[in-house]
């Protein structure tokens, strides 16, 4: 046990990613200040990502489509996803998943035009046309480790090509490296980063209006 903890930590301490994780951690614990890295791709409709069987790819973008599912599903997305299946549908925006049978294996948000974020801290993001947000992207315990959220990605991104979007935006920690990896397998590169304080003030967004995204911050009443 002990031997596969230090060859554990051995890996990790050889992964980029992870030791760049480990920096700005320790940035945010000693001074208050959090970095957020803004990822994009350009859609492309050519390319067709394939999902091996038993898992199955829904795109849901009403409450028909939801029905379509067992009803513990619905529990299961609302969970992750921030608003409810009914609230995101109303706003227009769709969501991604990968079955596994009745089993939910990994979900993703997508939005347009206008988003309201609280993370890092409260913030609206407005969106140029034909440009999408994606968030909550979440795999189930289960299904960690075989890639999936990469797949789900590539996956989402290829139907909103064929929507005629053309480009696909995301914030993530830059703490959470998984996440991060998950992106760059897929293609994507950092175009911008959210900088603000653990206590709420927004201190510099550099390369997010270049890249189609404008942010607001605003307080909550």
């Amino acid at each position: 046990m002990i031997t596969a903890h230090i060859h554990r930590l051995v890996r990790n301490l050889t992964n980029r990613s992870y030791v760049s994780a480990g920096t700005y951690w320790a940035i945010r614990r000693l001074t208050g200040v959090q970095f957020h890295f803004v990822y994009a791709t350009y859609l492309n409709s050519s390319t067709s990502t394939q999902v091996a069987l038993p898992l199955e790819f829904f795109v849901l973008e009403s409450e028909a489509d939801l029905k379509k599912l067992p009803k513990n599903i619905e529990i299961q997305l609302n969970e992750q996803s921030g608003f409810s299946c009914r609230d995101l549908f109303e706003q227009n925006a769709r969501i991604y998943l990968l079955m596994d049978g009745e089993k939910l294996a990994c979900q993703l948000n997508i939005r347009q035009s206008e988003v309201v974020v609280d993370s890092p801290i409260d913030l609206i993001l407005r969106f140029e046309s034909g440009t999408a947000f994606l968030n909550y992207l979440y795999t189930r315990d289960a299904y960690r480790g075989h890639g999936l959220a990469g797949k789900l990605i590539s996956l989402a991104c290829e139907d909103l090509a064929r929507k005629g979007l053309h480009r696909c935006l995301a914030h993530i920690r830059a703490t959470n490296h998984a996440s991060l990896s998950s992106f760059r397998k897929a293609g994507w590169t950092t175009c911008g980063r959210i900088i603000s304080t653990t206590s709420g003030r927004l201190i510099a967004a550099p390369g997010c209006e270049q890249s189609g995204m404008q942010i607001t911050q605003f307080k909550r009443v």
